[in-house]
Parts: C-alpha cells; structure tokens; sequence
C-alpha cells in the first residue's frame, strides 16, 4: 500500500515538471511517463508499457543516442544528447534529452529516469544561423576582394583565401603579423594617421590606395577600404579591411595616359585596342571609327608590302621587331614618321602566337631637328670649304694665271703669225691648240672652284674616288709647287665605284691633302712627300690613304684631332676633321688617324661598295 502511494505521488510529482519526464526499464523498456511525454507523443500509458522509450525517436538519431546512453551507464554519469522526438500528429521536434541512471547498492543497474527539453525552435535558428554563417563564409571565400579582420592593435585575427593569395602568406604566417609590418614603407604613415581618426570618431572609415609587401618582397598595388567594428556599446572591437589588387588597373591607366601610341591588334590585322593617345595621332574620333578600321589603313599602300613581311618574317617569326616606319593621319593623310615595336602575344596554354602588341612613338620634331641639324651641318661643311679655299687663293690664282698668260701669249703668237704674207697655217694651229688646252685647263680649275663653293643639296650618286682625287690634285697643284712638295699616287685601277656626295667627297679629300701640305710647310729639314693611295679590301669596301712625311700627330691631340674645335694651328677654328668624319661615317664609313714611318701622320678612311 505505502509503495502504491509512492509511485502515485512520484507520478503526481513528474506530471508537475514542466518537461516531458519519464522512467525506464535497465534494458531502455519504459516504466512509465509523465502527461507532458504523453501529450506530445500522442501515445497513451497502456500503448507504452514494454516499449522502449527510443522508439519515438528518429531513426537517424537512434543510434548516436544509444551510444551516449551505453557510454554514461558505463561511467555512472548523466548522459546528454540532442534528438527528433515524433509528435502526436507525425511530426519531429528537437529536444534535449537527458538521462540517469539509478544503481543498487551492489551496483546492479535499477532504472533510467530521463527528461527531454523542446530545443526546437532554438535549434532552427541556430541551423538558419549555421547556414547564413555558411553562405557568408562562402562569400568570403569565394570574393575577388581580400578580407582581413585584425584586432586594435593590428594584428591579423582571419583573412579569407584571395587576402592569402594576395599576399603570399598563409593564414597561419599572417597571425603573426601586423598590418602595418605588411605595408610598404611610404605608405605606413598615412594609413596609421587615417586609422587614428576612426578610433577617435572622426571618421567611420576611410579608403585609401597603398602599396602591400608580399611575403616574396614584390610590391603589389591594392585599394584598401577600413572600418571599425564596434560593440553594441558603441567600443571598438576589431579592424576589417577589404583589399582589391588594382595593378591591372593602374597598369590600365598608366597605358590609357601613354603619350606614345599603344595597340593590339588580332592577326588578321583588325586593331583590338588603341589607346587615347594614339587614336588621337592618326585622327580617330570616337571607338566606333576605331572599329570599322583595318591595319593597312594606318599606312601607306606603298609601304604596305614591306610591312607585312615585317609582321610575317620579324614580329610572328622571331617575336618582335622595331624600327622607323610611317603612319599615315586618316583624316589628312599627312605622314607621321613613327618609332615602331612590334611584339607577338603567345597564349599562356598552347604557345601559339594571338595577337600582336604595338608600341609606336612620334619622332616627327626629332626628324625635324634631324633636318635642321643636316642643314646647319651641311651649312658648316661649305663655310669649311670656302674657308679652305679662301686658303688656297693664292695659289688658285697663281694656277689660273699660268694658262691665262699662255692663252694670251699664243693668242699674240697668232696675231703675228696671220699677218705674215704668207702665215705659216700649221704654227697657226699649233697656237690655236695650245689655246684651247690652256682655256680647258682654266675652265677647268674655275670649274673646280665653282662646284666646292656653291650651295646645293646632297646628292648621292656612283663615283669613281681615283678621278676624285685626281680633281682635288688638280685644285692643289700650287700650293703642292708652292711647297715644293713631292707627290706619289698608288691609285687601284680596278677600284669599285662608290655611292656618295661628289662635292662632300672632294671636301674630305680636300682637307686631309691641304691638313697634310701644312704639316709639312712647318717642317724645316727632309723633303716633303706626299703619297696617295686607294685599294679594295675584303666585301668590296674602299680604302683611301693619305701620307705625309710632316710633323706627326703630338700624343696627347691624337685622341681629340677629331673633335669640333679642336685644333693645333695657331690660326685654326678646328672643323675639318670633324666635318671630314662626320661625312664619312654618313656614308657608312669610317675615317682614322695613325702616325706615319718613319715621320708623320697617316688619314685613312674606308667606304662601303656600291
């Protein structure tokens, strides 16, 4: 009777636990349940009697809750575990499930008494939760943008894969640092002063553009955007910044504000991209006139042939090519001399070549100063020429008077002759012909003097160097008498003719002979000798040597004899030579000094064949 009454007031009690409440056998049978169990099982108390108080359970969560429940029966502690209950109308809520089991005093195992909790609605939200923390974990790892959370000192708490993939540095490295120990050095002070004023409240965040160190020392370019995350009290928490790598991006604008002109273009010739600049040097307007042009339209038809075996023999065979080429305006038509470097594009995977990146520059002022330059030169190289020939007057004018006086003497001869009665027809000729030499030789010298004077432009044609050199030893003759100068010529008769200026050729000539006649008229003792040569050397070049027997070359003028201005006369402005050089290697020649055995200086100059 007492033990009825126990278990009366026992029910009486776990019907007053605002949980589902029950009681089981050592082998899981259930005992007995409260109302609570009974109500939202659905089940009544006789429908429980034997069975096991698992079989409400899920049928996914039985067995992890059998196993806690073997593990607290062989411990003798309570045993917890979280499970779907089914409901009375078919249903499956969560609930929190505790069990404890009761032992005899020799240990045998009585019973289990157990409660389950509704954690239901809890549970949802903590799987909404779980899922919304999933996806934006998701979208952190997935962003192209790099996220780091630091705490107020700095120091990295997390980043996302792209932070890592920016930086070189795994999660783990990065734990080690602050965000300032990954800045670069020009950049650490502003970003510590913006990063000040949000903590003090002046700014909810900032942006800013800066320089990162990866973990392998290259700089890499990145938009920073900071903010400060605060408690709900409003104290700051942690730091999170979102880092976007923008070197393609300045790379972008760096090539968008190029001066020069920038493209590529497809290997049909269909131009891809132009950049501002270079759109505007050929005359485009807007990206639709860029669209509807072809390569060859940027050039003129006559060059159009030489440029394709440019881009098929150079830029797609070899890789790149560079070099001067014309463009042509597309409005005007007017020439634009250009700088031209054309680059082939591999694909990163197959190696074959995509496209072709150009990179061309104006030279049209550097063409222009080139002119000018020409034509101050050139204008140089006569003021030269007459000077030298101001130099020779003297003898120029002693040179023309002997066939002058000769002209007229036999011109009185002849007079004399033809008055006779009988005039002597054959003396007659004689005298006629003797004139007509001398009026040659005359002719010939004003000649001479007329073409080395006068103003023309260059003009580049074959020339034979030994009728040169015969011509400037024509000019010569009195100054070599007047020096009492013995000349020698060893000139090949089977010399190849050589395309270049007759009259710039005649000044170099010119001056290495009278430099060589000066630096003999100094010389006091010996006899002067001055000895010309010309031969071929090996590929059809042209060599000319001029020798004297003078003074020679002091050591310390032998490096600077060449050099504008420089000069050891006393009455010198120092060009000659420098012209002289100047002119040769325009030929694509090479002029030289060397001293001469056993006295003297030797000019040499060589020139390409024809």
């Amino acid at each position: 009777m007492n033990r009825y009454h126990d278990e009366r007031r026992l029910r009486e009690a776990f019907d007053l636990i605002p949980q589902l409440v029950w009681c089981a056998e050592p082998d899981g049978r259930l005992k007995f349940c409260n109302s609570l169990w009974l109500s939202a099982t659905g089940l009544a108390s006789d429908q429980v009697k034997e069975a096991g108080w698992t079989s409400v359970l899920h049928a996914e969560d039985v067995s992890g809750v059998r196993q806690i429940w073997q593990s607290a029966q062989s411990s003798g502690t309570m045993a917890e575990a979280e499970a779907r209950m089914r409901r009375a109308d078919g249903s499956y809520r969560w609930y929190l499930i505790r069990a404890m089991p009761q032992f005899a005093g020799s240990g045998r195992l009585l019973n289990w008494y157990g409660t389950a909790t509704d954690i239901h609605d809890r549970k949802l939200a903590e799987e909404s939760l779980r899922e919304t923390e999933a996806r934006w974990q998701s979208v952190y790892d997935s962003s192209a943008i790099g996220v780091a959370i630091t705490d107020m000192t700095g120091r990295f708490l997390w980043v996302n894969p792209t932070y890592e993939r920016l930086l070189a540095y795994s999660q783990d490295e990065l734990r080690e640092f602050r965000f300032v120990e990954v800045t670069h050095e020009a950049f650490r002070s502003h970003s510590r002063n913006l990063l000040k004023e949000c903590l003090d409240g002046r700014r909810r965040q900032f942006q800013i553009e800066k320089l990162y160190r990866r973990k392998d020392g290259v700089p890499v370019w990145v938009r920073n955007n900071v903010s400060v995350i605060r408690d709900q009290a409003g104290a700051p928490r942690y730091i999170m910044a979102l880092a976007e790598d923008i070197l393609f991006q300045r790379l972008a604008s760096i090539v968008e504000e190029q001066y020069d002109f920038l493209a590529i273009a497809d290997l049909e010739g269909r131009p891809l991209y132009v950049n501002r600049s270079g759109q505007k040097l050929v005359g485009l307007d807007s990206e639709e006139e860029l669209r509807n042009t072809k390569a060859a339209q940027y050039f003129f038809p006559e060059d159009w042939v030489s440029i394709t075996k440019i881009i098929r023999d150079e830029i797609l065979t070899k890789g790149c090519w560079s070099g001067e080429i014309r463009f042509r305006h597309l409005k005007t038509g007017k020439a634009l001399p250009l700088w031209y470097q054309g680059f082939r594009i591999d694909d990163p995977d197959t190696g074959d070549a995509r496209n072709i990146a150009i990179l061309c520059r104006d030279i049209s002022a550097r063409k222009e100063a080139e002119l000018a330059a020409q034509a101050a030169q050139a204008e140089i190289a006569r003021a030269n020429r007459l000077t030298t020939m101001g130099e020779m007057a003297a003898s120029i004018a002693h040179e023309s008077d002997q066939p002058l006086t000769a002209i007229i003497a036999n011109g009185a001869a002849c007079m004399r002759l033809l008055a006779h009665e009988h005039p002597d027809l054959d003396e007659v000729q004689a005298a006629l012909r003797s004139i007509i030499d001398d009026a040659s030789r005359a002719a010939e010298i004003t000649h001479g003097i007329r073409n080395m004077a006068k103003k023309v432009d260059t003009e580049r044609s074959p020339i034979d160097l030994n009728e040169v050199i015969d011509k400037v030893l024509s000019l010569t003759r009195g100054e070599i008498r007047a020096w009492n100068v013995a000349v020698r010529t060893e000139l090949d008769p089977d010399l190849p003719s050589v395309v270049a200026d007759r009259v710039q050729l005649q000044q170099v000539i010119l001056n290495l002979v009278m430099n060589a006649i000066e630096a003999m008229a100094s010389k006091l003792d010996g006899p002067r000798r001055l000895e010309i040569s010309t031969r071929s050397q090996q590929e059809g070049r042209v060599l000319v040597s001029v020798k004297d027997s003078g003074i020679g070359i002091e050591q310390g003028a032998a490096q600077h004899i060449f050099d504008p201005f420089f000069t050891t006369k006393s009455s010198g402005v120092g060009l000659g030579l420098s012209i002289c050089r100047r002119i040769i290697e325009s030929h694509g020649g090479r002029l030289w000094a060397t001293p001469a055995e056993p006295r003297g200086a030797m000019l040499q100059f060589t020139l390409p064949p024809r």
